[in-house]
């Protein structure tokens, strides 16, 4: 009997999963050693879930090897240098299409077009993509992801006198309500209770202090969405994510000091009291 995905249930392996919290930078299990060891107990079809989750790793490895910035390879992408570069020259390679198909624009376009649009660019076709492909907890998750994105794209757009039109992906109720809306908050406080932290942040212009709260906010909503999960592939996917944020904030620790960030995280603690509503 086939199982259905949703109820595939994974005991052993999220009793085992490492404790794992916002600010951590101490005690930190590697993540790549974690990841091959996990990848040996989930079924194919949620490897290849799993893969979605490191997808922008290879959107950075691609824009750099497009703009040929000789940045360092992120291990941590699905694909290697050689695969992605076979791939994007063959469109019946296993890479997802939207990679090849952001290459062959790129050849086709505006060399001298500033790196930022390029990196705006293919992060649109990522998420048109991987929204479409995914379901439960990855779905909603990068529909999170894109609803943020485009109330900081919005945000900007205004303090900065962008045209708002091209700087937002896709069109949902969200995206009406921001082309259209001139309240402060563009109608938007009961649906999303965190936009007036961001737009006090956005007045600041403290972009890592910017950057620090919204890994807090995606914190919050990983833990929304696993709520309920228990045993489930979305519990593991979730676990990974938080991993992922605790990986990139321990690397930047190393390099600019270890109370940075853990300082911040325990006085947002104290400032912010998130609520179920709130939880995001």
């Amino acid at each position: 009997m086939k199982i259905n995905p949703d109820n595939r249930k994974y005991y052993y392996v999220v009793a085992g999963l490492p404790d794992v919290y916002l600010g951590q930078i101490t005690g930190l299990i590697k993540l790549p050693e974690f990841l091959k060891n996990l990848r040996e107990e989930l079924h194919p079809d949620d490897n290849k879930k799993l893969g979605y989750i490191f997808l922008p790793y290879d959107n950075l490895n691609l824009l750099n090897f497009c703009l040929r910035n000789n940045k360092p390879w992120h291990s941590m992408a699905n694909f290697s240098f050689d695969q992605l570069k076979s791939g994007i020259n063959d469109l019946s390679s296993d890479i997802p299409e939207y990679l090849y198909e952001f290459y062959d624009h790129f050849l086709k376009g505006n060399l001298f077009q500033e790196d930022y649009i390029w990196e705006y660019q293919l992060n649109d076709r990522f998420l048109d993509y991987v929204i479409p492909h995914t379901e439960g907890f990855l779905k909603n998750w990068y529909t999170f992801v894109r609803d943020l994105r485009n109330i900081l794209a919005a945000l900007s757009a205004r303090y900065h006198g962008f045209d708002m039109a091209n700087q937002l992906i896709g069109n949902n109720e969200v995206t009406d309500k921001l082309k259209s809306s001139h309240a402060h908050d563009f109608n938007l406080s009961l649906d999303f209770p965190y936009i007036d932290l961001l737009i006090r942040l956005h007045k600041q212009g403290e972009l890592l202090e910017l950057e620090k709260q919204i890994d807090f906010m995606r914190w919050n909503k990983i833990e929304e969405l696993t709520e309920y999960s228990y045993f489930s592939f979305g519990k593991i996917a979730g676990h990974v994510l938080k991993l992922t944020i605790t990986d990139k904030w321990a690397v930047y620790n190393e390099v600019n000091g270890n109370k940075i960030f853990t300082d911040k995280i325990a006085e947002m603690v104290r400032s912010f009291k998130f609520s179920k509503e709130f939880a995001v």
